[in-house]
């Protein structure tokens, strides 16, 4: 009996945490307006972002999260740009700080 209580009990365990990691994963797509208004970024869970200037111009791009760290790549006439920005709460915060982007509710 206590085995089986034991077995029980790490099942419950195993099934929180995966519930955790779960909600945890999800937490990047949306919609993310700049500071100023003048950009949007929509990222997909399928590691794609679009990315829209003012004039309504869109690129498609590819995005790595690692941790906090957001890498964003973009090719534009053949050349690859890349941005890099840490995630803070519903932020978006480029390393340099220049750009802020917040989700959109």
């Amino acid at each position: 009996m206590v085995r089986f209580g034991g077995i029980r009990w790490f099942w419950v365990g195993g099934l929180f945490i995966l519930s955790v990691l779960l909600v945890s994963c999800q937490g990047l797509e949306g919609t993310y307006i700049s500071a100023d208004g003048s950009e949007k970024m929509e990222f997909r869970r399928n590691g794609e972002v679009y990315i829209t200037d003012s004039v309504g111009f869109t690129v498609l791009g590819k995005y790595e999260l690692q941790g906090k760290r957001l890498i964003v790549k973009v090719e534009i006439f053949g050349i690859t740009e890349i941005a890099e920005f840490t995630i803070e709460g519903d932020r978006i915060v480029s390393t340099d700080g220049k750009m802020v982007y917040a989700r959109k509710r």
